[in-house]
């Protein structure tokens, strides 16, 4: 198996470039996204911009950048429709990458005891990541997604309307926006 050296070794700096410039606009979005929905649960502007700065910044820093940069570089390939297949060791560090980013953030249910436990503040943020990513693919709403995938986190059917009702907050909010 490759040592993390070896596969630091791998990554060129288009991979890091691209990586670094995709990372940035992703959070500009969830940012601008999360400032949307200032007042919605009485959630003040200067928390919601301070989470959106803080949002996704572990993924610059290991134990996750170099797992992220060859996930980034992976979706990159794909989209573009590039053959690129992981080196030795990398789809593992990937996975560790990902596994220590969902517990480590406020804004993924893995990073709680439960899913149930996660605050206002965190939904908003999780939601106004989804759609982030929905609008990076525009796809539009990430309603879809969500249906889709709820069910994995196992909220309870509280949680799950505070969700969707937070996800038919930020479309509106952004249909009102355009």
């Amino acid at each position: 198996m490759s040592s993390k050296n070896d596969l630091d070794a791998q990554i060129t700096e288009e991979m890091i470039s691209y990586f670094n410039i995709r990372t940035a606009e992703h959070i500009d979005r969830v940012k601008n996204n999360m400032i949307l929905m200032e007042g919605y649960q009485n959630l003040d502007i200067q928390t919601l911009v301070k989470r959106g700065e803080i949002h996704d910044q572990s993924k610059m820093v290991e134990p996750e950048k170099q797992g992220y940069i060859w996930l980034t570089w992976w979706h990159y390939c794909k989209k573009q429709g590039l053959k690129f297949d992981y080196p030795e060791g990398a789809q593992e560090l990937v996975q560790l990458s990902v596994d220590h980013h969902l517990k480590s953030n406020l804004h993924h249910p893995e990073c709680h005891q439960k899913s149930n436990d996660m605050s206002w503040l965190d939904i908003v943020e999780m939601v106004c990541d989804w759609t982030a990513m929905s609008q990076e693919y525009d796809q539009g709403s990430c309603l879809s997604y969500v249906q889709q995938n709820i069910q994995k986190w196992h909220f309870n059917e509280q949680k799950m309307q505070d969700i969707f009702d937070t996800i038919s907050e930020i479309d509106k909010r952004i249909q009102k926006k355009i």
